[in-house]
């Protein structure tokens, strides 16, 4: 029987519980990227709907379809630029919360 001192107990919890939660990190990390193309190609069949059944209705304000057809890219540009930058900020806010915790687990582990 080994005779452990107070504090490894609770610094192998800790390095358990950091650990888990970077595996739950990296997980939403790449839940995100993966759900990136699909998004987009969900919006790019919504907006050629949105295109196939109101042209008719836009027509009579826009009087021609170019100018709907303009409308409606530059809105899912800004649509989609707009997804892509809040993926982007929200994985580097998380790998830095990453970042972080390995510091602690680093100065948990070291002699």
């Amino acid at each position: 029987m080994t005779i452990y001192p107070m504090g490894t107990i609770r610094k192998t919890e800790q390095i358990e519980k950091y650990e888990s939660l970077l595996t739950k990190k990296k997980n939403n990390i790449v839940k995100k990227k993966k759900s990136l193309p699909y998004f987009l190609t969900i919006a790019i069949f919504l907006f050629l709907g949105f295109f196939n059944h109101l042209e008719d209705l836009f027509y009579k304000f826009f009087g021609r379809t170019t100018d709907f057809i303009i409308l409606l890219i530059g809105f899912f540009f800004l649509l989609a630029i707009s997804y892509i930058t809040w993926v982007f900020v929200s994985i580097r806010k998380k790998e830095k919360e990453m970042k972080s915790i390995k510091v602690k687990m680093y100065d948990l582990m070291k002699l």
